[in-house]
């Protein structure tokens, strides 16, 4: 894979895991609209803990190439 393709990977990532997160968050607000078991409210917040932290990682293989 070469740089220009390794960017455009990186990039579809971010733009999944901002999707991801997204749809984590709507999720979430659905779950508090009924009255949420507190573990289904722990699972949602470490799933968007988890991309949160795969989302740095990525945004740092875009940005950080380019930086270099």
């Amino acid at each position: 894979m070469d740089s220009g393709e390794l960017e455009q990977h990186n990039q579809r990532n971010v733009e999944r895991l901002l999707r991801r997160i997204a749809e984590l968050v709507a999720e979430r607000q659905g779950l508090r609209a009924r009255d949420p078991r507190e573990h289904d409210l722990e699972e949602n917040r470490l799933e968007i803990v988890r991309c949160q932290s795969e989302l740095n990682r990525a945004l740092i293989d875009v940005y950080g190439r380019r930086a270099a």
